[in-house]
């Protein structure tokens, strides 16, 4: 049985699907940064929201700055194979489109949108045909 509500696929759309949607306002340089927040911030909302709440005792929601390291579930929900989310061999990537840094073009919300459904090499980690399922 998995720990999950949804596959990494559908995980992926609820996501792209969330970005595309204009809920929440796009920002840089942080996850979330009053009430804005970057691709990842936006991801980590998609899962709250669509699997379980991660908030504290205050029911804050638990945003961190910088990446997903913390949030080592919502990696593996989504299938991201690195914590900020790169891709390409690590020369490109979500983070540096989302704040247009390290020579990257920033693009909104919808381009990044369009990216994770392109699923580009090492965004995500490879499904594999010998995968058990209880």
């Amino acid at each position: 049985m998995s720990k999950f509500k949804h596959t990494p696929e559908e995980a992926r759309e609820l996501w792209a699907t969330s970005l595309e949607s204009g809920k929440r306002e796009q920002a840089t340089g942080l996850l979330c940064d009053d009430g804005k927040y970057c691709c990842l911030g936006d991801l980590i909302e998609v899962f709250a929201e669509n699997e379980r709440p991660l908030t504290d005792s205050e029911g804050r929601l638990l945003i961190r700055e910088g990446d997903l390291s913390c949030f080592q579930d919502i990696q593996e929900w989504v299938g991201l194979c690195n914590n900020d989310a790169r891709y390409y061999g690590g020369n490109d990537g979500l983070v540096r489109r989302n704040d247009g840094i390290l020579g990257k073009e920033k693009h909104t919300f919808r381009q990044i949108s369009a990216i994770i459904r392109s699923n580009p090499q090492g965004l995500f980690v490879e499904e594999t045909d010998d995968t058990e399922e209880n």
